[in-house]
């Protein structure tokens, strides 16, 4: 199970990984709402905006369910075409391997697996 971070201590792993991996952080967006809800999420809208258009060339965020619980609508965009690293998930959404990864995480997190994986909900 993946440590909970406050917003703070989140930002700082993110930094800490900009530096190991050579980026420069150029600007930090924080939407403090929930992935999950149909809440307008302007922070979440404009990083997703910039990395898809090249304004940033990778956007990192501690936990994939914190990126989005939306499913495949909202991670679909940028799988195979922008780089967002999930990293206590392990996922990077520019690799092939991990980008089916990224979408069943996606599907699974918005809590309601049993639509998208009936066998599950019966142990079998």
């Amino acid at each position: 199970m993946s440590p909970v971070l406050s917003i703070q201590a989140q930002e700082d792993s993110g930094r800490a990984w900009a530096a190991r991996e050579g980026y420069l952080v150029r600007k930090v967006w924080i939407d403090n709402l929930s992935a999950w809800s149909d809440v307008e999420r302007p922070e979440f809208d404009k990083a997703l905006a910039a990395v898809l258009e090249g304004e940033v060339p990778a956007l990192w965020c501690a936990y994939l369910d914190r990126f989005t619980r939306k499913g495949i609508d909202d991670i679909g965009p940028i799988l195979g075409k922008a780089r967002v690293i999930f990293d206590y998930d392990g996922l990077d959404s520019s690799n092939e391997r991990d980008a089916c990864g990224c979408a069943l995480e996606t599907e699974f997190a918005d809590g309601d697996w049993t639509e998208t994986a009936p066998h599950r909900d019966t142990g079998q």
